[in-house]
């Protein structure tokens, strides 16, 4: 079992990592391992968010999609969408082929989920997924909120958590370095982004192939190989 605080002091700074998806966001307000960003160029989702408390976790989507966090319909570990299951991994449901961020979840186990028009669109538009994990920290979360307002702590703070300080919400960074209203990209490490899978796509809900082909009338086309992660408005 993974160390409790694997990502405190005794991870150096350099290891600390933040996603791809946040190199651009502005640097608003932090506060040691609880930053919040100005998202300029988000849209949709309206909601979207990932949390930790011990050995559980949670995907949290609200009007939008985000590829990164997957939606399942489960009671007490039995799991009826993506497919029937019980008490399997995530990425017994989904294929880390066609879903690249289900790598970093792999050992996460649906408990309980449920969403809402998951027939009609690629991903549900709202969803909700809890997981029971090997504990990497006591508590985290990480997300959007407001459409605009991107945050993300750790106690106590983990690699994928920056520690940073700013003097209130000005905007006007004290550490790592003095700056002011800065891309996160700028300051901090940024992760590599996933390779071998489609792009992590932020943005509206797409329709499935089934509305695109029975409603629209229209040929699905065959999903291509693409190797980095980004941000459909």
């Amino acid at each position: 079992m993974a160390n409790i605080g694997m990502g405190t002091g005794n991870v150096p700074e350099s290891a600390r990592a933040i996603a791809s998806t946040k190199k651009d966001l502005i640097v608003c307000q932090a506060c040691l391992c609880n930053t919040l960003y100005i998202d300029q160029n988000h849209g949709l989702p309206c909601c979207a968010e990932h949390g930790q408390l011990c050995c559980f976790a949670r995907d949290h989507i609200c009007i939008g999609e985000d590829t990164s966090k997957f939606a399942t319909c489960s009671l007490l570990g039995l799991t009826c969408y993506p497919k029937f299951s019980c008490c399997q991994p995530l990425s017994h449901y989904y294929d880390a082929a066609t879903h690249p961020a289900v790598k970093e979840k792999a050992d996460y186990y649906p408990i309980f989920g449920y969403c809402m028009a998951g027939l009609c669109f690629q991903q549900p538009p709202v969803f909700q997924t809890i997981y029971l994990k090997t504990p990497t920290t006591c508590l985290s979360n990480d997300g959007i909120c407001c459409c605009i307002l991107h945050g993300d702590c750790a106690i106590p703070c983990d690699e994928g958590v920056p520690v940073a300080c700013t003097l209130f919400y000005t905007g006007l960074l004290l550490y790592p370095k003095v700056a002011c209203c800065t891309k996160a990209g700028d300051v901090f490490t940024v992760k590599e982004p996933l390779v071998g899978g489609p792009e992590i796509i932020h943005g509206a809900p797409r329709f499935s192939d089934l509305v695109e082909k029975h409603v629209f009338k229209k040929q699905p086309e065959p999903e291509e190989s693409r190797g980095e992660t980004a941000d459909v408005a």
